[in-house]
C-alpha cells in the first residue's frame, strides 16, 4: 500500500515532517512482512510522543507533541520529553530517555487517529500481537494466559517478558502499570546495552533479540537508533 501525507508549504516543519515520514515508513516497511502489518506499521511509526501524563502520573509532564500525518500540527515542544517519565526513569538509570522512548515507540506501537503512541495495554502472546482497549481487558488476557500455563507473553509499554523477567516483579499484573513497565523495561535494556561495551547498537538490540543472536540484535538496535535520531531531530 503507497502511504502519501498532504503537508501545508508554509509549514516551518515540512522538510522535517517529510524526512521523518520517509525514514519511519523506511523502517516499518523493512521489518513487517505482511501487507496488514505494513499498513499499520507505517502510519505506527509517525512518531507520535505523547507526554506520558495520563499513563505515570506527569500532570505537569511537557507537553501534546505530535507528528501528525496532515501535518496541521500545533508548535512542537523542543523538549517534549523533559520532565516526564520517560525522562526520569532514563536519566536515574544512565540511559538516554529518547532511545527508551523509541524502544517503546518500536515494542508496542498504537495508531489513534493517524497518530501512534506506545500503548500500555499492549500485549504479545505467544507470538500475537493483541492491542487491547483498557487495562481491564489486557489484565483478563494476561490472566488468562497465565492461567493456562502460557509465559512466553510480553506485556505493556515496553513489552517486558513475563517469562525472562516475572521475577522482577511481585505479579505480571503490575506490567500493566506503566511507570512499572518503563522502570522494568529501562533496567532490562540498561543490562544490555552494559553488555556489550562500546557497541550500543548490539546493546540495545540485546533488549528484544536476547545475548544469543547478533544479527538480530544489530538489525533491531538499528531500527531502534534511527527512530530514536528522528525523534530528537523532531524535538
Amino acid at each position: 500500500m503507497t502511504c502519501t501525507r498532504r503537508l501545508n508549504s508554509t509549514d516551518p516543519h515540512v522538510g522535517r515532517f517529510q524526512t521523518a515520514f520517509r525514514a519511519a515508513l523506511e523502517i516499518a516497511l523493512g521489518n513487517f512482512k505482511t501487507a496488514d502489518t505494513k499498513r499499520v506499521a507505517a502510519v505506527a511509526v509517525i512518531l507520535y510522543l505523547s507526554s506520558s501524563a495520563a499513563w505515570c502520573g506527569d500532570t505537569s509532564a511537557a507537553g501534546n507533541a505530535t507528528v501528525p500525518l496532515d501535518g496541521k500540527n500545533q508548535a512542537i515542544s523542543p523538549q517534549a520529553l523533559r520532565g516526564t517519565t520517560w525522562w526520569r526513569v532514563a536519566t536515574e538509570r544512565g540511559l538516554d530517555p529518547y532511545i527508551l522512548y523509541a524502544v517503546a515507540l518500536v515494542e508496542s506501537p498504537q495508531v489513534n487517529n493517524r497518530l501512534a503512541t506506545p500503548w500500555p495495554w499492549a500485549i504479545n502472546r505467544q507470538g500475537r500481537t493483541i492491542i487491547p482497549s483498557s487495562r481491564i481487558v489486557a489484565r483478563g488476557i494476561l490472566n488468562d494466559a497465565l492461567t493456562k500455563g502460557i509465559r512466553a507473553i510480553d506485556v505493556g509499554l515496553m513489552q517486558v517478558n513475563v517469562r525472562w523477567h516475572g521475577h522482577r516483579v511481585r505479579s505480571p499484573e503490575e506490567l500493566l502499570d506503566p511507570e512499572t513497565n518503563i522502570r522494568v523495561g529501562a533496567d532490562v535494556l540498561a543490562e544490555a546495552i552494559r553488555s556489550a561495551p562500546g557497541n550500543l547498537t548490539l546493546g540495545i538490540g540485546r533488549y528484544h533479540a536476547g545475548w544469543h543472536n547478533d544479527t538480530d540484535a544489530y538489525r533491531y538496535g538499528q531500527r531502534v537508533l534511527a527512530v530514536a535520531q528522528r525523534i530528537r531531530w523532531l524535538l
